[in-house]
Parts: structure tokens; sequence; C-alpha cells
């Protein structure tokens, strides 16, 4: 199971109506492609959940990584990935507008998601 996550976030040119379940299900698994770049398997495009907001469209892509997989792969696969807003359009097949923010770990997710959860439930 994953205990960390890693986020990417970009900005795409459209409406949220343009972002259909399947349109979402296609962004979901070429990011989780990219971010298997480096990883020992595939991660599933399960993983891979999205948060897409008005302003153009903002994508935040927070990426369950497995616990045999390493953050810095899959950070080091996205990097490579996401290098430009050319690339990013290849990629994703949509038309990027601003350049993709660096892969990083969440900020309340520098602790495993485990350890974080286990916290929360002590202070109920």
């Amino acid at each position: 199971p994953s205990t960390e996550q890693v986020l990417i976030e970009f900005v795409a040119a459209g409406e949220l109506s343009d972002f259909t379940p399947a349109a979402q299900q296609d962004l979901q698994t070429a990011i989780a492609l990219a971010a298997s770049k480096y990883t020992p398997f595939p991660i599933d495009w399960r993983a891979v959940h999205l948060k897409l907001t008005a302003g153009s469209v903002v994508i935040l892509a927070t990426i369950d990584v497995p616990g045999s997989v390493t953050v810095a792969a899959v950070e080091a696969g996205l990097a490579e990935s996401f290098t430009s807003t050319a690339a990013a359009s290849a990629l994703l097949g949509i038309t990027v507008a601003s350049a993709p923010l660096q892969p990083h770990l969440p900020l309340a997710s520098a602790v495993p998601r485990a350890a974080a959860a286990h916290a929360a439930a002590a202070l109920t």
C-alpha cells in the first residue's frame, strides 16, 4: 500500500467541462506512465488522483507511491517528462498553458500518510 504521495500541478487550456471522465482517465494514465519511468514496475493509473479547478483549468495530480517504489524515482520520472509546456502537452495530449511545477511531496505528507492518519486519530 501507498504511504507517500508526490504532487505535480499545471494549468491546461480549456474549460472544466472539457475534462470528461474519459479525458481525466487519459490524464491519469499518462501521468502514471511518466511517474513510472524510473520505477521497477508501472504505477497504476488509479494511483493518480486529479483535482481540477477553474482558472483555465488548474490540474493538481496526486500520485500514491507504492511502498516498493521510492519517491525519488517517481519525482525523477515526472521531472524528466514535464520539462516544459510543450513536453507536458505532448505527453498528456492537451494544451498545457503553464510550465508544470516540479514534482514534490505534499507539505503535509513529508510524514508518511499512515503516520499522519494515526496522529489525526489521536487528536479526536
